[in-house]
C-alpha cells in the first residue's frame, strides 16, 4: 500500500513539472532580450527591426506603445510606427508570446522621429548694391517649422531671425563681384537647397521691382519701382517694364509725391516705358518710390509663372546732362488657377428627346453660378440656387455627355463633374419608342444590379424609380412594377 502511494506521488509530481514546464517554457532557448532590437528613426516614423528569438514555443511579437498595440507573427521581424509627432521621444515595449499566449520575455526600446525634410528656399533673393555695401533681400518660405535664415558670405557666416527678410552687409570694395549663399535653416537643423546671388558695392543708381509672389486669376495688383541712389547728381530717370500680355493686362499707373512722372507710354503690347523727374531735386536715397504700375491677371487654366523685368533703365545727370546706365532687377508673379468648389448628387432623370439633371450646390461663396457644357458643343447657365435644368431638343437612345461646373463672376471655373445620359420615354430601356414586353425582360435580367457594380452600366437605365420616385441607383422591385405599369396603361 505505501509502495502504491509512493508510485502515485511520483507520477504526480512529474506531472506537476509537465505542466509547469508548458505553462512557463521560457527555459527553452534565447529571448528578445537576449537579441537587439534596431530603432530606425525617420520622419514622422519609427521602424523596429528584431531577430525572432530562438525558441520552439514562440509565436508572435505583441508591441505596446505610440498608444496602440500591434502583434507580429513570428517570421516578420519588423513593425512601423507612422504618423508620430517629430522630436518627442517614444517607448516600446516588446514582448515574446507563445502559442498560448504566456509571455516569454520581454524588453523596453526607447526611439525618437526626426524631421529630414528641409524646409523649401527662400525666394525674391536680390541684392541692392550700394557705397562700400550690399543690403540683401529675400521671401522666406513658408514652412512652419522654419527657425532661420543662413547667408554665407566673404565675412564668413551670419544666422538671421525668420521674419526679418534682410541683411545689410558692409564694409566692401567698390567694384569688387561679392557672392552670397542664402539658406533656410528648421527647427531640426534641415538646410534647404542654398540660392545663390552676385552683387557688386559702386556709389551708383539701380531700380529695384517688387510685387506679389502669386495672385489669382483674374486679380488686381501692383509693382512698384523704388530708386537706391547713393549719388546726388540723378535729377531724371527713364525704363521700360516688360510683361507678358498673354498672361497680365497694363491697367494704370500712380505717380509718387516727390517725383514727376513725364510720361507712361503703353501703346506697345507687353511693354511699358516711364519717364520721371525730380521736382528741382535730386533723385536720391534709399527706397525712393519712382512709380506704381498696377495690373490685374488674366484667368489661366493652370497656374502660370510670368517674369517682370526692366530694360533699356537710365539715369540723367545734371548739370553735365549725361546719360548713365541703371541696374535692376527682375520678378516673377505666378498667377495660381482659382479652385471653385464642385457641385454634388448629381441626378440624371431621361425623359422623351430630353434630359433632367439636377444636383446639389456646394457650399460658399466663391462662385455666383453653374455652367452645364452638353457634349462639348452646347452650353446653359444656371443660377445658383436652382439647382436643377432641362435639357431639351435632344434624340432619344443617344449617349449625351453632360459637365457641370461652378462659375464665379470672373469666368473663372471649377474642374467640373462628368457625366452621361440617355433621353427617353421613361420605361423604355431599349429606346425602340414603345414600352413592351422587351423592356421588362430586360430590367428583369438586370434585377438587383446596382451602383458599383461591375454590370451596373448596361443596367443603369432600368432604374426608372425608387420610393421617392426618384431613381435611387438599383434595379429592384419597383422598376419591375412601374414598367409593368405602363405596358397596361398603352392603348
Amino acid at each position: 500500500m505505501q509502495k502504491r502511494n509512493l508510485y502515485k506521488k511520483t507520477g504526480m509530481f512529474l506531472m506537476l513539472i509537465l505542466i509547469i514546464t508548458f505553462i512557463n517554457p521560457s527555459s527553452a532557448g534565447a529571448g528578445i532580450s537576449d537579441t537587439d532590437v534596431s530603432v530606425i528613426e525617420s520622419d514622422g516614423q519609427i521602424t523596429l527591426q528584431w531577430q525572432d528569438p530562438d525558441n520552439s514555443f514562440f509565436a508572435r511579437v505583441k508591441i505596446t506603445g505610440a498608444g496602440k498595440t500591434v502583434y507580429v507573427e513570428k517570421g516578420v521581424q519588423q513593425a512601423v510606427f507612422a504618423d508620430l509627432i517629430n522630436g518627442i521621444e517614444y517607448s516600446f515595449r516588446l514582448s515574446i508570446i507563445s502559442d498560448t499566449g504566456v509571455i516569454l520575455d520581454e524588453t523596453v526600446v526607447f526611439g525618437i522621429p526626426r524631421d529630414e525634410t528641409p524646409p523649401g528656399p527662400v525666394s525674391n533673393a536680390y541684392g541692392i548694391p550700394d557705397d562700400g555695401c550690399v543690403l540683401l533681400k529675400w521671401n522666406d518660405p513658408v514652412d512652419n517649422d522654419l527657425d532661420r535664415i543662413r547667408i554665407t558670405g566673404p565675412n564668413g557666416v551670419i544666422d538671421v531671425d525668420k521674419g526679418v527678410e534682410r541683411l545689410l552687409i558692409d564694409g566692401l570694395d567698390n567694384g569688387t563681384e561679392y557672392r552670397f549663399v542664402i539658406t533656410a535653416l528648421d527647427t531640426s537643423g534641415n538646410e534647404s537647397e542654398g540660392v545663390e546671388i552676385t552683387s557688386v558695392p559702386e556709389a551708383g543708381i539701380r531700380i529695384h521691382l517688387s510685387g506679389p509672389v502669386a495672385v489669382k486669376s483674374g486679380q488686381s495688383f501692383s509693382v512698384t519701382m523704388d530708386v537706391y541712389a547713393s549719388r546726388t547728381d540723378i535729377y531724371a530717370i527713364q525704363a521700360v517694364l516688360e510683361y507678358d500680355a498673354d498672361y497680365f493686362q497694363y491697367l494704370c499707373y500712380d505717380g509718387p509725391e516727390n517725383i514727376t512722372v513725364v510720361r507712361v507710354d503703353d501703346n506697345s503690347e507687353g511693354s511699358v516705358r516711364i519717364f520721371v523727374a525730380g521736382n528741382g531735386v535730386p533723385i536720391t536715397g534709399q527706397g525712393i518710390r519712382m512709380i506704381t504700375l498696377n495690373f490685374k491677371a488674366e484667368n489661366a487654366m493652370e497656374n502660370y509663372t510670368g517674369c517682370f523685368r526692366l530694360e533699356r533703365a537710365l539715369a540723367g545727370t545734371a548739370p553735365p546732362g549725361e546719360q548713365i546706365p541703371v541696374a535692376s532687377n527682375s520678378i516673377n508673379i505666378t498667377i495660381s488657377r482659382i479652385t471653385l468648389p464642385e457641385v454634388s448628387d448629381v441626378i440624371v432623370l431621361p425623359g422623351n428627346s430630353a434630359i433632367s439633371l439636377a444636383w446639389i450646390d456646394p457650399p460658399g461663396n466663391e462662385y455666383d453660378r453653374i455652367l452645364v457644357i452638353v457634349n462639348e458643343t452646347d452650353s446653359y447657365i444656371v443660377a445658383k440656387g436652382q439647382q436643377s435644368i432641362t435639357i431639351p431638343d435632344l434624340i432619344n437612345g443617344e449617349v449625351y455627355q453632360f459637365v457641370l461646373k461652378t462659375m464665379d463672376s470672373d469666368g473663372n471655373t471649377s474642374q467640373g463633374i462628368t457625366i452621361t445620359g440617355i433621353p427617353g420615354i421613361l420605361g423604355d430601356v431599349n429606346y425602340d419608342g414603345v414600352i413592351n414586353a422587351g423592356d421588362l425582360a430586360i430590367a428583369a435580367y438586370n434585377y438587383m444590379t446596382q451602383a458599383g457594380d461591375p454590370e451596373w452600366e448596361q443596367a443603369r437605365h432600368c432604374d426608372v424609380t425608387g420610393k421617392n420616385g426618384k431613381p435611387d441607383g438599383i434595379v429592384d422591385i419597383l422598376d419591375i412594377i412601374f414598367i409593368a405599369k405602363k405596358i397596361l396603361e398603352q392603348p
